[in-house]
């Protein structure tokens, strides 16, 4: 077996500061899961970079 150690391993204050951190609401954890709001998520994020490809492809009109 190897020596090498994690990074958490190696850093305990970045363990402390992990485990210090707040965990996410049973809410939150269920929009980020819902299956329609990532669809909605990802066709809104790629709109904004078809916009910004078309703006810097052909200028703004």
């Amino acid at each position: 077996m190897s020596e090498t150690q994690t990074v958490e391993e190696m850093s305990p204050e970045v363990n402390e500061r992990i485990g210090k951190a707040p965990n996410p609401s049973k809410a939150t954890l269920r929009r980020r899961q819902n299956p329609f709001l990532q669809l909605f998520s990802f066709a809104n994020f790629n709109w904004r970079i078809l916009q910004l490809v078309t703006i810097a492809k052909f200028g703004k009109h």
